[in-house]
């Protein structure tokens, strides 16, 4: 079996991040290493050229980036106008729906409209929830890729980070704002 190969690191993705270290704050390990697990996880299941990995890596750096740039944990949204106003401003401006729909689509739990989408928009959502749910989601678990890449990117208190940020929202009165991949 040939060794999997787990980039940890891409150029495009860590300065986007880098844009944002101050609002990640104490999250940045664990965020990063999100973003690469998902972008790995896209990266091994396409075959990407280079335009499309760099897009991958614009939509992983700012699929979830709205939780601190604008403290929301309905952050798809603002999220997805960080990445369109970044791609109108460095060149991606041609790409921009289809950066914008990977991350508004990433956490929908039923979207039936995936299946006339661009792949990458599958490929993305599919990534996501592996790394969201450690390869429970579709289960990858057990597959060597999965293994190699959270082998080489711990969680680093992402989850941790997640699981306080959710206490925080419902006792804020969120049950009345659903989380992004319970709104339709």
């Amino acid at each position: 079996m040939a060794e999997v190969k787990v980039a940890l690191e891409h150029t495009l993705l860590d300065s986007i991040l880098e844009d944002y270290r101050s609002a990640i704050e104490a999250q940045w390990t664990g965020y990063r290493n999100h973003c690469l697990t998902v972008y790995n996880l896209v990266r091994h299941a396409r075959n990407l050229n280079q335009r499309e990995d760099n897009l991958v890596a614009i939509a992983t750096a700012f699929h979830d980036i709205a939780l601190w740039s604008d403290d929301r944990v309905d952050y798809i949204d603002p999220s997805v106008a960080h990445a369109r106003e970044w791609c109108s401003n460095n060149g991606y401006q041609s790409d921009a729906d289809l950066v914008a729909d990977m991350i508004f689509y990433h956490h929908k739990i039923f979207p039936s409209s995936l299946k006339s989408m661009h792949p990458l928009v599958r490929a993305f959502r599919d990534a996501d929830w592996s790394a969201f749910t450690f390869g429970w989601i579709p289960y990858d678990r057990n597959t060597p890729v999965r293994k190699a890449i959270a082998a080489a990117l711990p969680d680093a208190g992402f989850h941790a980070f997640l699981i306080a940020r959710t206490v925080r929202h419902v006792r804020e009165g969120g049950l009345l704002n659903p989380f992004p991949m319970m709104k339709l």
